[in-house]
């Protein structure tokens, strides 16, 4: 009886841990998350733009070319967003949290915005 209470506990405690949230650190090659959110913010802002003003400027600018700007903005090379993303994709739990708080921005700014 005792060893099956013991064989219970064990289950039960590897069960507990194995369904905890594990904290994934950042490694420091890659970029932090707060800057990976106000790049990303950035990146949907930029493609906002891209999307309502290509049909109305005469000089077409490109995704790519907005992507450049808002990196250089960021003082981030192409080659660390790329593996930074790398990095995130392969955690999704922190994407998404990374995602879900561009989100909560974009929609505070269209509210001020709604309400101008």
């Amino acid at each position: 009886m005792k060893r099956n209470r013991v064989l219970l506990f064990v289950f039960l405690f590897a069960c507990l841990i194995s369904c905890s949230k594990k904290h994934v650190r950042v490694p420091n090659d890659v970029i932090p998350k707060e800057e990976m959110k106000s790049i990303l913010l950035d990146e949907q802002l930029a493609q906002a733009a891209v999307g309502n003003y290509q049909y109305n400027d005469s000089l077409k600018y490109t995704m790519n070319d907005f992507t450049n700007y808002v990196l250089q903005k960021h003082g981030v090379s192409r080659e660390k967003f790329i593996s930074s993303m790398k990095f995130y994709s392969s955690h999704p739990d922190l994407l998404k949290e990374i995602y879900q708080q561009v989100l909560d921005e974009l929609i505070e700014k269209q509210g001020h915005v709604a309400n101008q």
